[in-house]
């Protein structure tokens, strides 16, 4: 889980936890925009709508992108289906 560090509490870690904490910032930045993205699907799950197999799968691509980005740098978002 992140944690909001002021940056007083920033010069007591250590280069590890620096690192760690500048990874998980990172990785968080992707999460957000991700998450924002399949917000605006989620009416698509709903139990009256059926969602066809171009929503599932921009959806999926969209859960697992922090399996493979870290950052938002080079990231190529999944296009959405019209």
């Amino acid at each position: 889980m992140f944690y909001e560090v002021s940056p007083d509490d920033l010069k007591d870690l250590t280069p590890e936890q620096l690192d760690a904490y500048v990874k998980e910032s990172l990785l968080n930045d992707v999460r957000e925009h991700r998450n924002l993205l399949i917000q605006e699907t989620d009416w698509m799950a709903n139990s009256d709508v059926t969602m066809t197999d171009e929503w599932k799968t921009y959806r999926q691509q969209l859960r697992d992108i922090t399996k493979t980005h870290k950052s938002m740098d080079g990231i190529v978002w999944p296009t959405k289906p019209s």
